[in-house]
């Protein structure tokens, strides 16, 4: 299980499960919500693409470094900005299923403030979790946490798979 603490200061578990084809043999994964030990629902039917594709796009890390190479100056920042800000969602089965489901969304926010005649701007994560009886969480990553999250998920489901 990964924990995350919530801005509220409750504690978002996630857990990865492998999902097995016809033969025993795992083939993707799923990952069970649970806030503060209560299930809160499955989510990301084929998340290991997922989470796999979010490692490779490395869309938050060339954020960052794309915030520090404009040095917080914002006419230079908009292009660094992707122009998704969903960094990842995952929902019950699939994005076209019925609302009533789990969910689980990474969205980028970029916060800017106005300091010394210029902008400053900061980029920071907004992981959302979605309970199946309609309630919510909110945790603040930093853009390398997510990254650092994803990894760590699908490090455990290939473990959870393998034994």
């Amino acid at each position: 299980m990964v924990d995350v603490r919530c801005r509220d200061g409750r504690v978002l578990g996630l857990v990865p499960v492998p999902v097995l084809g016809r033969d025993g043999v795992p083939y993707e994964l799923v990952l069970h919500l649970a806030v503060d030990g209560r299930d809160a629902g499955v989510v990301g039917e084929r998340c290991h693409g997922v989470l796999t594709g979010l490692l490779a796009r490395g869309t938050t890390s060339a954020l960052e470094a794309g915030v520090r190479a404009a040095g917080g100056d914002w006419p230079a920042l908009a292009p660094y900005l992707p122009r998704d800000r969903e960094l990842l969602a995952l929902r019950a089965r699939d994005p076209d299923d019925l609302p009533g489901g789990a969910a689980l969304r990474a969205v980028l926010d970029v916060r800017r403030t106005w300091s010394g005649g210029r902008w400053e701007a900061a980029a920071q994560v907004r992981l959302e979790a979605w309970a199946e009886d309609g309630t919510g969480v909110l945790a603040d990553l930093a853009p390398q946490a997510l990254l650092d999250l994803a990894a760590r998920l699908l490090q455990e489901g290939e473990r959870a798979a393998s034994g």
